[in-house]
């Protein structure tokens, strides 16, 4: 009678663990889901920013690129260790130094009016290009870990 005591107590505690260890293993992929999502919006709605900074011609909008989600998403994905691919690593990075520079250039735009802004206009159409190109390269590495509609 005493090791079925024992037997039901090792028991206990196994499952206790278990359920511990599944509702932090639910949490963690929930965190990670929501990161992924994040990032994937953030994609999106930069390429289609990108896209109407190339056929709105306005020099200097009042828009910028959303950097944000790249700066807290990003670094929280590499730490966790849910990015481990050269590729998806390499094109999420270039994506969010490519945002960066643009709305780098979209400052320096509002500041220089006239010739130079001009200048800068034409080099930010050339960046803008090379995003909506990269997009494609970052779409796919985030649509590993999320279920994503088809667009």
């Amino acid at each position: 009678m005493e090791y079925l005591k024992a037997i039901t107590g090792i028991l206990g505690v196994l499952v206790g663990f278990l359920l511990s260890q599944g509702v932090q293993y639910i949490q963690r992929r929930r965190r990670l889901r929501a990161h992924w999502t994040a990032l994937n919006v953030a994609i999106v709605q930069c390429c289609r920013w990108a896209d109407r900074y190339r056929t709105d011609r306005v020099i200097a909008p009042l828009y910028r690129l959303p950097a944000a989600l790249f700066e807290v998403s990003l670094p929280v994905l590499l730490a966790e260790g849910n990015m481990t691919s050269w590729p998806e690593i390499s094109s999420l990075v270039e994506f969010g130094s490519l945002v960066d520079q643009i709305n780098r250039g979209l400052d320096l735009a509002d500041e220089r009016r006239g010739t130079e802004g001009q200048a800068e206009h034409d080099r930010l159409l050339i960046k803008c290009g090379e995003l909506v190109e990269l997009s494609a390269a970052a779409r796919e590495a985030v649509r590993h870990h999320i279920r994503t509609p088809r667009q």
